[in-house]
């Protein structure tokens, strides 16, 4: 019966024998019933029962003509087609995304219907209208469809269009995933290590959920910081930075990154390069980092004396180095100097 794989297929002899029981038993109500059943559970479906007189134009009288579809008395939605995909990406649990879905229709004769089936994780998606009216749906109308997550994770559900005169409903996937709000915390930031007069080694913890961190890098200038540096997509939890100025204090932040989210940064974290005339046993070396209105700095020898001053002078601690890491607690919020053998390192104190 089938004589190739390309058009017209049949066999010469197949096309008159089928034609012939296809002009002599019409579609019947039997028929056009089953090809009900089977859309509402495939969703797709048969269309010589839908347009008998398609088959004359592929096989029959009509054969090599143009088949137009009366539109004009059929009501039928042009778009979206079933098994449109609505896809709204990662979303913090707790926020609301929002997509617009395009519904045009063609000589619709009643309001389409809206509906998002009550099955998996319906609850977290909403469409803003459950009727489009024929005159909206005729002339195109935008439909806003939220998703806005009470849980984490991966989230589907199916929204149905129908009514409005057409055949059947057509059906819209939607999918999402939604992210934890702990996993957009900042990262902890780790003390600089391997000091040295042209970079440092910057630290931090991995976080649970992060993909990958992002290093700002800032320099210290009177009061204010300065953006002088962002280095993107870091997947370890250190980073080496060189080619920076001797003497130059720096701060650098981290974020972390989970599904193209940023966190907010995380504390700040100052650095006092070495200055490339210092000399290597020389007191003057100190590294020091804040957190939590505490200062901790380290010089390599013990003996030496080091002061804390305010900005406007006023000293507010006093003590002898001992080569190893030190702490300066209950210091208040703002900007202070920090004196040792004669050279100073500005830092800054916050909550």
């Amino acid at each position: 019966m089938v004589d190739q794989n390309t058009y017209p297929t049949l066999k010469p002899w197949a096309i008159q024998l089928l034609l012939g029981w296809h002009r002599q038993d019409p579609v019947s109500a039997k028929e056009t019933n089953r090809n009900e059943a089977v859309f509402k559970i495939q969703n797709n479906r048969n269309p010589f029962i839908d347009y008998p007189e398609l088959v004359e134009y592929l096989w029959g009288t009509f054969a090599g003509q143009p088949f137009a579809l009366d539109v004009t008395s059929s009501p039928v939605l042009s778009t979206p087609t079933n098994e449109t995909e609505l896809i709204f990406g990662p979303t913090i649990v707790g926020n609301t995304r929002q997509r617009m879905l395009y519904v045009k229709g063609v000589s619709l004769n009643t309001p389409l219907s809206v509906f998002i089936e009550q099955v998996n994780n319906h609850t977290q998606f909403k469409s803003d209208v459950k009727v489009i009216t024929a005159e909206q749906g005729n002339n195109g109308y935008q439909l806003s469809v939220s998703y806005q997550p009470t849980t984490a994770g991966d989230h589907t559900a199916s929204l149905l269009i129908y009514d409005g005169g057409i055949q059947g409903s057509v059906k819209v996937n939607m999918s999402a995933k939604a992210i934890p709000v702990d996993s957009l915390l900042p990262p902890h930031i780790l003390p600089a290590t391997n000091l040295r007069d042209s970079g440092f080694t910057a630290h931090w913890q991995p976080s649970t959920y992060a993909e990958d961190y992002r290093l700002n890098l800032y320099t210290l200038e009177g009061s204010l910081l300065r953006l002088v540096n962002v280095l993107d997509s870091l997947p370890e939890t250190e980073w080496e930075l060189s080619g920076l100025t001797p003497g130059q204090t720096y701060v650098y932040t981290l974020q972390s990154r989970n599904n193209g989210y940023l966190s907010p940064p995380s504390s700040e974290m100052p650095v006092t390069l070495l200055s490339g005339v210092q000399r290597p046993a020389s007191a003057a070396h100190v590294s020091l980092y804040t957190a939590s209105n505490t200062l901790y700095f380290q010089a390599p020898i013990s003996g030496a004396t080091v002061t804390v001053h305010t900005l406007t002078g006023q000293r507010v601690a006093r003590c002898q180095t001992t080569g190893h890491v030190q702490a300066l607690y209950g210091l208040s919020p703002g900007l202070y100097v920090l004196i040792c053998d004669g050279l100073s390192h500005k830092f800054r104190i916050t909550d």
